[in-house]
């Protein structure tokens, strides 16, 4: 089944992340046995770049075993290419030290279900609507066990974003456009997701996909139900040490009352790059470091003191003097790697055909740090 069903009570939570585990985390303190919930619960609230296959795992593993079931629905970050940008390929490769382990779960990420009805009345999915989506029916009727393509229903739903003019009241308001920003993709209007729910009998669309500052955001209300059309919540508190954005959990309880729990921002906990050891993270430190104390150093003569004395060259003046241009060009370069770095970083899931960031990095510097702040999820 392309959609999973479910009742209430439930939690509805946007965005699993993954932190550094331990014991207290692992095992419940009373009994010894493994606490599912509790790791769970501990993995979503932080950021993913360093313990996402860990949170994967306990995923399934809580499915199979069928204790307090959680139910899944794929998202961008479940597909072979951004799993590779966002360094969770190269979490297996250095921490399990297998290629298999990789290989299980992307075959694993290729069944999980597009969206998730509660309730027969709440819609959940990670980006958006289709345009060439009408009914429930015709998602059931799409091959999810694939990678995710560049266009098409399957993009749309983890890809999609809201028009800018959403809770504008206007009837002439296009149901969808190109998503020009992410390079793929559509941006749907209130008037799609109206529609969509009155076809379907349903009452509310749930989705995340982009980074809400305050917690939750709910938009326009349908005249018929007097309800919102939509609700984007994002529980990445936060995210990437950039947004500093509250994060939130949305829970329907037994007396189908909607509520939200918050979850301050903080910073999280620091993680070498690209799971390193110490040695491999402190030499590229060394290096920058060691450039400007050399350029320091060589700087203490002014360019005429080296070139020349007495209007005579000196052969070693003019060998410092070309040391010191090449350790000028060095600094350059460390500087502008790390700004690509940087950016590269940032920017790396707003597009699954990655023309957004390597439009960026053509650009003038002084253009991109006002882009970088526009990186959705």
């Amino acid at each position: 089944m392309n959609i999973s069903t479910v009742d209430h009570p439930v939690n509805s939570i946007s965005y699993p992340r993954a932190n550094i585990l331990t014991k207290t985390d692992l095992f419940d303190s009373s009994s010894g046995l493994p606490s599912i919930n509790r790791l769970v619960q501990h993995l979503q609230a932080k950021d993913r770049l360093d313990e996402q296959c860990a949170l994967h795992l306990v995923n399934l593993a809580q499915q199979t075993l069928e204790r307090e079931p959680n139910i899944l629905v794929i998202q961008n970050h479940e597909t072979r290419q951004m799993a590779e940008a966002f360094q969770f390929k190269l979490e297996c490769q250095k921490k399990y030290g297998s290629m298999s382990l990789y290989d299980a779960c992307m075959i694993a990420f290729d069944t999980l279900p597009i969206c998730a009805v509660i309730d027969s009345r709440f819609l959940c999915m990670h980006g958006g609507i289709p345009p060439d989506i009408q009914t429930l029916s015709d998602i059931e009727k799409l091959n999810r066990f694939m990678e995710i393509p560049y266009s098409g229903p399957l993009c749309d739903f983890l890809w999609s974003d809201l028009s800018e003019d959403f809770d504008q009241v206007d009837e002439k308001q296009p149901d969808f456009k190109p998503n020009n920003v992410r390079g793929c993709s559509h941006f749907f209007s209130y008037n799609a997701c109206r529609n969509f729910l009155f076809r379907n009998n349903l009452l509310l669309i749930i989705r995340e996909h982009e980074v809400q500052k305050d917690d939750v955001k709910f938009f326009r209300k349908s005249s018929q139900t007097k309800f919102p059309v939509l609700i984007s919540l994002f529980s990445a508190p936060n995210e990437c040490d950039v947004y500093n954005n509250v994060a939130a959990i949305l829970k329907l309880d037994a007396n189908q009352q909607i509520s939200v729990v918050r979850i301050e921002a903080y910073e999280h906990p620091f993680v070498k790059p690209n799971y390193g050891n110490a040695f491999q993270f402190g030499e590229r430190f060394i290096t920058y470091y060691t450039t400007h104390i050399l350029l320091s150093l060589f700087n203490m003569y002014s360019p005429e003191e080296l070139a020349a004395e007495d209007g005579r060259q000196d052969k070693t003046a003019v060998e410092l003097l070309n040391k010191t241009r090449l350790i000028e060009t060095m600094d350059q370069a460390y500087s502008e790697l790390k700004e690509t770095n940087n950016i590269v970083l940032n920017l790396a899931g707003l597009t699954p055909s990655y023309h957004a960031y390597k439009n960026l990095l053509a650009q003038p510097k002084g253009e991109t740090a006002e882009i970088r702040f526009f990186c959705f999820f």
